[in-house]
């Protein structure tokens, strides 16, 4: 007869012990070993969070329990999350003026009756990091930005036509769905983001996506910040050396279902720094900044993407040592941990 003797909750990186979970928030059903010796036992956990399952095993009058080396893992969500370091760009932010479409600005949208205006502008390269994390320096990236489909076209010239063969473009809008059969559009749909081939990158292909934006009315000017989704930053420690230094992380948030999960916008991003001193933790409340103006805030929302890329720091400056960000992502009224990185200061 297999059965859950006790479940406990582990903290939000997996490092350690929490508490017991409630009984009351879980429910399990008595399962027997088949003629192989095997059975599935059903678990149902209604809180979110990581955990340890201690099953038991009794046969005629002997019974055996899991240990913290046996016992088995799992996590319960609402809604994927995650978070990790990130490349911070120094161009990525577009500052768009609205023009007329008529004729077709760069002739990115060429129907001028279906879209009689646009966002239109550039931002250019002074070393090969700023914008696409390659091994060129682009003089200017050109976008425009369609207000009617919140399509976005890429180029890194001003011939925007299909022939040219360093055409790129991408749409941003959250419940677009895949292109059927294929096609043009097909790469840029449930990920939203532009992939920037092998003509640019000279090797590995890089993805950037739509961090945030802002619509200045009052100035007709539309904000976009772009961050690289792809290759992400293979390092899960960030080294600094001053109080004051800022971090570069990115959260992200986006459904469960198959086969393309739908990226979740809008939901709150906040993050703390846990640093331990002795027995009890010490919980600080970090500063987040606005990747469109750089303001301090204490949270900010996940782009059409799903993702939001920022800069981090700490209010009192970083402590020394290793220590954990992690933090809390909420949408829909439901709210997810997540563990981001390691900090550490000699």
């Amino acid at each position: 007869m297999i059965g859950v003797d006790s479940i406990s909750e582990r903290e939000t990186g997996g490092f350690g012990f929490k508490e017991k979970l409630s009984e009351d928030k879980y429910t399990w059903s008595t399962v027997f070993t088949d003629e192989n010796g095997i059975a599935f036992l059903s678990l149902n956990i209604t809180k979110s969070g990581r955990y340890k399952v201690f099953w038991n095993v009794s046969y005629m009058n002997e019974t055996d329990i899991a240990t913290f080396d046996t016992g088995i893992e799992i996590e319960v969500k609402e809604f994927m999350t995650w978070g990790e370091p990130a490349y911070w760009l120094p161009s990525h932010l577009f500052s768009l003026h609205i023009t007329n479409n008529t004729p077709p600005v760069w002739e990115a949208f060429t129907n001028s009756t279906a879209v009689p205006w646009v966002y239109n502008g550039s931002i250019s390269e002074m070393t090969k990091y700023d914008f696409i994390r390659d091994e060129l320096t682009t003089p200017a990236w050109y976008l425009v930005f369609n207000p009617y489909t919140n399509e976005t076209i890429l180029d890194d010239d001003m011939n925007f036509t299909p022939v040219d063969p360093q055409y790129e473009e991408g749409n941003y809008t959250p419940i677009m769905p895949p292109c059927e059969g294929g096609g043009e559009c097909s790469k840029y749909t449930w990920n939203q983001s532009f992939e920037i081939d092998d003509t640019y990158t000279e090797g590995e292909g890089i993805r950037i996506g739509v961090n945030t934006y802002w619509n200045d009315t009052t100035s007709n000017i539309f904000y976009i910040s772009f961050y690289q989704r792809d290759p992400p930053v293979q390092e899960w420690s960030i080294n600094v050396y001053t109080d004051n230094q800022p971090i570069t992380v990115k959260v992200c948030a986006e459904g469960f279902e198959k086969p393309n999960p739908p990226p979740i916008e809008g939901a709150e991003v906040r993050l703390k720094m846990i640093e331990w001193n002795g027995p009890t933790p010490t919980e600080t409340n970090l500063t987040l900044y606005n990747p469109i103006n750089n303001t301090p805030v204490q949270y900010l929302l996940t782009g059409p993407t799903g993702c939001i890329a920022f800069n981090v720091t700490h209010p009192d400056g970083w402590p020394h040592g290793c220590n954990h960000i992690e933090g809390t992502v909420t949408s829909g009224g439901h709210t997810e941990e997540i563990y981001v990185v390691d900090v550490c200061r000699g």
